[in-house]
């Protein structure tokens, strides 16, 4: 498998498609921020090391592998983009992956215009990109009109091509009829001129999604891969989450990139058979809130789709390995009660048949600092079930834990705002 598809131009024949950059405002847009202090600040030297990859680090004797007219031009940058997109994931920005496209039919975005401020950097990095000198030719914010239109995958593309290699090459740099990959990159100008100073022009990723759009469509048209869409609704029983995804047919490609509860806490977790989590997995290392957001990926040999879903979970935690389950019912909320009283918190502790185990539980009540014994330390027999009602009454409003200890290990913290 080359890499993951950004799939945004699922219309394949000359429609605009609704992940283009013409459907974002410009607040969207600020996401994309090449100089962005966060990114200068926490990853300093990132930007240059992900810029050096393009060019194997100003050795074109290796880069020109992906810079020809075979298959593993497109195939490499798609890889290329899968490592922005990767990136975005992990911190946090959900919003931005897949990578909008831009298509050079249309000028380019006003939040692109500015020169890459890397440019006058990069000379003064580790890698010296480019013998001597530091001329860009024009700067990006003086692009000329453009006059060309861009090819667009149609009905006629798999009979003009002898192979994916004669796309590859007739996109690259071997179109006489429309803007080819490489006019469009001396046409902007500025760091696009280089391949060593490409990828630091924030309008590259942008271009280079379109690019891997047209790969896409001909794999989609003339190879038959078809693309992939994940149903953004989860259907859920008391403890398990199955997702329906349509038009995959084949849960043995699809993954879920991570789960987050509402404090922040996160774990990856795999699907079964069935494309369901199942609660031996769900809440292994998290610890406590009732909304939980799964970003789900599924991908083929070629396409690759992403979602965001949310679920509300009973609060649990299961650990089949160790022999118990424990349930957690405090959905609740802590403040006077008019008619008097406050509701409860229900726990519920399983244990199988097998070895029992010393057991602990305690209410912390992390605003006053204070911890309570709930159970005194005492064996959970083989089979037992252990059922408490807690009362809350005194409880002060703020964030509370409940913990759990068997054999005097904390295995899960479950806390939640009350």
């Amino acid at each position: 498998m080359a890499g993951r598809v950004v799939p945004s131009q699922l219309r394949c024949r000359r429609n605009p498609h609704l992940n283009s950059y013409d459907y974002l405002t410009s607040e969207e847009w600020s996401g994309y921020d090449p100089n962005h202090p966060e990114v200068t600040l926490r990853h300093p030297s990132l930007k240059y090391e992900v810029v050096a990859a393009h060019s194997a680090y100003g050795d074109p004797s290796v880069s020109i592998t992906w810079h020809s007219d075979t298959e593993l031009f497109l195939s490499w940058h798609r890889d290329y983009i899968r490592g922005l997109e990767d990136y975005l994931l992990e911190q946090g920005y959900h919003d931005y992956v897949p990578l909008p496209s831009w298509n050079p039919n249309t000028s380019v975005p006003d939040e692109f215009l500015a020169e890459s401020a890397m440019v006058s950097e990069v000379y003064n990095t580790p890698y010296q990109y480019a013998a001597g000198g530091t001329q860009f030719g024009m700067p990006v914010n003086q692009i000329p009109a453009n006059t060309y239109g861009m090819y667009q995958v149609d009905d006629m593309t798999c009979s003009q091509f002898s192979d994916i290699d004669a796309f590859a090459g007739y996109i690259r740099a071997n179109n006489d009829d429309y803007a080819s990959h490489n006019i469009v990159h001396g046409a902007l100008g500025g760091a696009m001129v280089h391949s060593q100073t490409a990828s630091a022009a924030a309008i590259f990723w942008l271009f280079h999604a379109y690019i891997d759009e047209l790969y896409y469509c001909y794999q989609d048209l003339c190879e038959g891969c078809g693309h992939i869409s994940v149903a953004e609704e989860a259907q859920q029983s008391e403890f398990t989450a199955c997702l329906d995804f349509s038009g995959t047919g084949d849960f043995s490609n699809l993954s879920v990139i991570n789960v987050e509860d509402q404090l922040g806490n996160t774990v990856s977790l795999p699907f079964d058979a069935n494309g369901c989590i199942d609660e031996a997995w769900r809440l292994n290392n998290l610890e406590g809130g009732d909304v939980f957001t799964l970003l789900v990926s599924a991908e083929n040999e070629c396409s690759f789709d992403a979602k965001l879903v949310s679920l509300s979970i009973p609060h649990h935690y299961t650990d089949p390995a160790l022999g118990y389950r424990i349930l957690c019912d405090y959905d609740i909320e802590v403040w006077p009660n008019p008619v008097g009283g406050f509701s409860p918190v229900e726990i519920e502790i399983q244990s199988d048949s097998g070895t029992g185990k010393t057991l602990e539980i305690r209410h912390v009540d992390l605003a006053k600092n204070m911890t309570t014994v709930l159970w005194s330390p005492g064996t959970l027999a083989g089979g037992q079930t252990v059922q408490l009602t807690v009362s809350t009454s005194g409880w002060s409003t703020g964030n509370h834990a409940i913990q759990f200890f068997l054999d005097g290990e904390l295995y899960t913290r479950v806390i939640s705002k009350f």
